[in-house]
């Protein structure tokens, strides 16, 4: 299982992948850095839609981050099963 997280470094964000198997853990900090979280959190979400085989989301229908990681997993051809928490 792969885990992407956003984190602040000294003067600029970057993103951790974490990789979790039976032999344990490990980390592995990505090389670009970013001037503010926002665009280290869209990068992340086109790691995960690059990377996933499937996606399950729930979504309120509102969240614009939700909607560019839509856009991501659709330009990858990544299937993604969208759930509306609103009961669309």
């Amino acid at each position: 299982m792969l885990s992407f997280r956003p984190v602040r470094l000294r003067d600029a964000y970057g993103v951790n992948e974490h990789r979790f198997g039976p032999a344990g853990t490990d980390r592995i900090r990505h090389d670009l850095t970013f001037d503010d979280f926002v665009s280290a959190a869209m990068y992340r979400s086109m790691l995960i839609a690059e990377r996933s085989h499937h996606g399950d989301m729930f979504w309120d229908g509102f969240s614009a981050g939700a909607r560019h990681e839509i856009d991501f997993f659709r330009n990858e051809n990544t299937p993604l099963k969208v759930w509306r928490i609103d009961g669309q």
